[in-house]
């Protein structure tokens, strides 16, 4: 299991946002997969 911590950015013409988020990513059959992703 790999956790991966990160800030996301986001914007659009009216809406802009910064947040940390997390992700939690497991080896299943050769292929990396996310199993969760949320606010850190």
């Amino acid at each position: 299991m790999v956790v991966v911590n990160f800030d996301q950015d986001y914007a659009s013409d009216n809406f802009n946002y910064r947040m940390k988020k997390r992700q939690y990513w497991i080896l299943e059959d050769g292929h990396w997969k996310i199993t969760y992703e949320g606010a850190a």
